[in-house]
């Protein structure tokens, strides 16, 4: 009982084999070609049979019948006289798109001879290879040859422009019959729609690439060096970080047949922009012109932005990947500013800081009081500052005083002798530790009085 379960498992098992082999060659099959001979008794076009003793389209009984899709009327007839050869050729026919090409034919041998025709192929209708078939038997009825199982070609006669088929046969009074040719292969995908995307992306940025989708097919991508595939593996459609390296993307189709004709598009990549630092971090007084300018140099930008943090009375401009930064800032204090660049990639700003310092505001004393000539006078500004510039207003040296001490560039201090009565001034600038000096100076004016003249009496 054992012994008889498992010989029908193996017979299950060796049907089940012979049908998938069966049926293989037809599998994802579609028809490139079929003729069927017409209903007439010319060849139809594209098919001959030179010679003295040629094959001819015949419609005499009996006609193609009783299998799958016999169309009757027209047939291809061999030479019907004794020891003659006779050779059938097809039209050229083209596989381009197409991979696993078959060929089938019915056929009709008479019961009298076992003489069949040899099948040869060509691709450039100079050499001819062999292929290898099974003929019907010679029992005078018409069915498919190799028992209906479509005969597989090499494989270099996938996708080329011109195949074509030669039936010979000798001694062909055999009256051999053929009807219903077909050549079939399974058709590859078609090359992708263009591909969709940016071609100038930016480095580091994510990206998607897609192509029109056909059902049954699944897509390759390739990309260039550095870039990586985040999201859609090998669907119509998928996600990228964009690398540095500019080149190709492509991508291939592909089904059950195999590959299709891939499809490519040029990509150069655009680098981030940059920006230099600035020329210069400048000291300036406030109102002073800000000289030299800063500059920063760019690249991959096409302008900028707003410049946020600049103080008044400042300004920048682009041109030429130069950004330009000039003007007389008007308000005092540490600036520390940015410009964003516009265009191109990324978000870069150009950055730096000014410093403005204010005005010193010089002090004078004493002022508003009153001295005699002759009397030594001490006029004090303040002290650690440089570039002292003492002047006296309407006074002349000598004439209406002397200076007694102090007065140098370096003094914070002046001691003056006042020789004329009638209101004096003193004035006094200088520089402070920022390198600012006031825009007016320090001020004081005192009273002189004349030195009485002693026994004069009116």
């Amino acid at each position: 009982m054992s012994n008889l379960f498992q010989f029908k498992n193996l017979l299950f098992v060796c049907c089940l084999l012979l049908f998938l082999a069966a049926n293989k060659l037809g599998f994802g099959q579609t028809t490139i070609y079929s003729e069927n001979f017409g209903t007439g008794t010319t060849f139809p076009t594209g098919w001959s049979s030179p010679g003295s003793d040629p094959w001819t389209n015949s419609t005499d009984a009996p006609v193609s019948f009783g299998y799958s899709g016999a169309s009757g009327g027209g047939f291809a007839l061999s030479p019907i006289k004794n020891n003659r050869e006779g050779t059938l050729y097809s039209k050229s026919i083209s596989t381009e798109g197409y991979t696993n090409i078959t060929v089938l034919w019915a056929a009709r041998r008479p019961t009298w001879t076992d003489i069949s025709p040899t099948l040869e192929w060509s691709s450039d209708g100079t050499s001819w290879n062999l292929i290898g078939f099974t003929d019907i038997s010679s029992t005078g009825t018409w069915g498919f040859v190799n028992s209906g199982v479509r005969i597989s070609l090499p494989s270099s006669v996938n996708g080329v422009s011109s195949l074509q088929f030669r039936w010979y046969i000798y001694d062909s009074r055999s009256n051999y019959r053929i009807d219903d040719f077909s050549v079939q292969g399974c058709l590859l995908p078609a090359q992708p729609s263009a591909i969709t995307g940016s071609i100038s992306p930016c480095q580091g940025s994510s990206q998607s690439y897609s192509v029109t989708n056909v059902a049954g097919v699944s897509y390759a991508w390739s990309f260039p060096s550095g870039w990586t595939q985040n999201a859609g593996g090998t669907s119509n459609s998928v996600t990228v970080t964009v690398g540095a390296g500019s080149g190709n993307i492509t991508v291939t189709p592909s089904n059950a047949c195999g590959n299709g004709t891939a499809r490519t598009m040029g990509i150069t990549v655009s680098p981030t922009n940059t920006s230099s630092p600035a020329s210069s971090t400048p000291t300036l007084c406030i109102n002073s012109l800000l000289s030299p300018n800063i500059t920063h140099s760019t690249t991959g930008a096409t302008g900028i932005g707003a410049a946020t943090g600049l103080p008044a009375g400042v300004s920048a401009v682009w041109s030429s990947n130069t950004i330009t930064i000039s003007g007389t800032p008007t308000v005092s204090g540490t600036f520390n500013y940015s410009i964003l660049l516009t265009g191109g990639c990324g978000t870069v700003s150009a950055t730096g800081t000014i410093t403005v310092n204010p005005l010193p505001s010089p002090t004078l004393a004493p002022t508003g009081t009153e001295a005699c000539a002759t009397d030594n006078v001490v006029y004090t500004t303040d002290s650690g500052q440089t570039n002292y510039t003492w002047t006296m207003p309407g006074s002349v040296l000598n004439t209406d005083y002397t200076v007694i001490a102090g007065g140098g560039t370096n003094d914070n201090s002046i001691t003056l002798k006042w020789i004329t009565a009638g209101s004096k001034s003193v004035s006094v600038n200088y520089t402070n530790t920022n390198g600012c000096t006031a825009v007016t100076a320090a001020t004081s004016t005192i009273t002189v009085h004349p030195i009485p003249v002693i026994g004069s009496f009116n």
